[in-house]
């Protein structure tokens, strides 16, 4: 149903952050030969993946192993039929992580520019949990 992706983000002090995820899943569709039977006109179809009964969740983490310093909210469009969900943080979250790193980073590779940690999108099925996308999150300090 999904693949695990990698998106590296870099969050901007002073604003908030939204990504729209589309989530859709392939199929093949054949029609049968009228004599044969055999499948013929082969094509794949994509459809919006069905988001009812999924739930999702996000974290930022400064790194593996340790507790999260942001969550993202998690908000699935509508009835869950078009296969999007918005994955989000408000300026009060990013500021707080801006505030976390402003001086404690070991990594900064310039003034302005703070390596914070990694992120991870999850998303559950009934007890099955998969990861979604992950990746490398920066932070990007105001004046």
């Amino acid at each position: 149903m999904f693949s695990d992706k990698t998106l590296d983000i870099t969050l901007e002090e002073g604003a908030s952050l939204a990504y729209s995820l589309k989530l859709e899943s392939e199929v093949e569709v054949c029609v049968p030969h009228p004599l044969t039977g055999e499948d013929t006109n082969c094509h794949t179809v994509t459809n919006p993946t069905n988001l009812l009964g999924v739930t999702f969740e996000g974290t930022i983490i400064p790194e593996f192993g340790t507790a999260a310093i942001a969550t993202f909210t998690m908000t699935i469009e509508g009835d869950g039929s078009t296969g999007i969900v918005v994955m989000s943080l408000t300026e009060a979250n990013v500021q707080g992580v801006a505030d976390l790193v402003r001086d404690n980073s070991p990594l900064n590779r310039n003034p302005r520019l703070r390596d914070v940690g990694f992120y991870t999108i999850t998303h559950s099925i009934g007890a099955e949990q998969t990861r979604l996308m992950e990746g490398q999150v920066s932070m990007s300090l105001g004046a």
